[in-house]
């Protein structure tokens, strides 16, 4: 089967947390096993939540390595999900997560809508995330909290300045790796530098 050329002057990686498009570009993009931590979340209504606007994260024995949590989304729906360690569950996310819902007087008559899985990278921003005509944003790039694994403010702001400095780089007409340093400044500035001190908070709590 053939298939059609497409050509960019600038890639931007937005591969998510197993995304292949750095390796592909020579980054070494691999997250070793003991940081990677496996996620589960249901969509969920008909909880009894004592209040629907506090968020809860529950920390121990329900999530090793790990935490749950309750998201309320309003009235008796809220995103119930978990992140365990690679290397310290015994079980996979989703039974440790099913246990929890039924353990929860708040979720265990709860009624389950979606299901999202995936894996999340807690080891901070990788050490290099830019080549020639090339840019990784978000997960991809390891703009990932190492304590709570939230990623969207930090994918979405990656994802801006990568934009930013792309289009001034076309602009200029030199795609080299040199001209779209300030990126990769600007995301060990804003982001990585905070992520590397989380990392020892995060060590803390999950021990």
């Amino acid at each position: 089967q053939e298939y059609d050329q497409i050509k960019a002057k600038i890639v931007i990686g937005a591969d998510g947390p197993e995304g292949r498009v750095g390796s592909w570009m020579g980054l070494n993009t691999k997250v070793p096993l003991s940081e990677m931590e496996s996620g589960a979340q249901y969509e969920m209504t008909n909880l009894k939540m004592e209040k629907n606007d506090t968020i809860e994260f529950y920390f121990g024995s329900v999530a090793p390595g790990g935490y749950a949590w309750i998201f309320p989304k309003g009235y008796d729906t809220a995103n119930v999900g978990i992140d365990v360690s690679g290397v310290k569950g015994k079980k996979t996310a989703l039974e440790y997560l099913d246990d929890f819902i039924a353990n929860n007087e708040e979720t265990k008559d709860g009624q389950i809508v979606e299901v999202n899985v995936g894996g999340n990278p807690l080891c901070g921003v990788f050490d290099k995330i830019i080549a020639d005509n090339f840019m990784l944003v978000g997960d991809a790039a390891g703009c990932v909290s190492p304590i709570t694994g939230g990623g969207i403010d930090t994918g979405l702001e990656s994802g801006m300045i990568a934009g930013q400095i792309a289009a001034k780089a076309i602009k200029e007409d030199n795609l080299s790796e040199e001209n779209l340093q300030e990126y990769a400044d600007y995301v060990d500035e804003n982001i990585g530098k905070k992520f590397r001190k989380l990392i020892t908070v995060r060590d803390f709590i999950y021990n």
